[in-house]
């Protein structure tokens, strides 16, 4: 991250004007807790173009990091405006509509970024994985899961995904399949992959 801070700096310096060289250079702020720095290149980037692409996301989580959780999700839903596809974004909506207590508005974003995003596992886990902590709907959690699979997840995800599926089938009542999924959580988490 020192190395790519680095280079963006030496960017700004070959171009001052440089919004999404601002906008990383932010976000690698903000990642080693400089707020104040992240802060002030997210200004100095929209300043430079208003509609860069990733400010919104970047602004949204200095907000969350700061504890502003309305504002942050105001931020993320106006990156998704600008970049409907965007999964951090969506994830990150919905991780703060979670945080704020909306549960409708946490599954409206995560139903969003799998309309999006419907080739890849992690809106599918996350919403079914958000109705396993909230125990609702465990059979459609169930089939969201299972839909997450059919995208191919890799490595933690996989495993994820599995351990998913056996604690869901274990409330469900299924054991057979509770171990099943647990074997196979096991195996990925051991690197042995756990191809059905």
């Amino acid at each position: 991250f020192a190395e790519a801070e680095a280079m963006f700096r030496r960017s700004l310096t070959l171009d001052p004007q440089s919004a999404p060289a601002r906008v990383r250079l932010a976000a690698l702020t903000l990642r080693r807790g400089d707020i104040a720095t992240a802060n002030s290149e997210l200004d100095a980037a929209l300043a430079a173009d208003p509609r860069v692409p990733e400010a919104s996301m970047v602004r949204g989580q200095l907000l969350e990091r700061q504890g502003r959780l309305e504002e942050a999700a105001m931020a993320y839903r106006h990156e998704l405006t600008n970049t409907p596809a965007s999964l951090p974004a969506a994830l990150s909506l919905s991780r703060v509509e979670g945080r704020l207590g909306r549960p409708e508005e946490q599954e409206r974003a995560l139903r969003s970024a799998i309309q999006a995003n419907p080739k890849s596992p992690g809106p599918y886990l996350t919403l079914a994985l958000t109705f396993l902590q909230r125990e609702v709907r465990y059979t459609e959690a169930v089939e969201l899961a299972h839909l997450a699979l059919q995208q191919g997840p890799q490595g933690q995800e996989l495993q994820l995904n599995y351990f998913l599926l056996a604690d869901l089938y274990n409330r469900l009542g299924d054991s057979e399949r509770e171990h099943e999924f647990a074997r196979l959580g096991r195996s990925v988490a051991a690197g042995s992959g756990g191809n059905r």
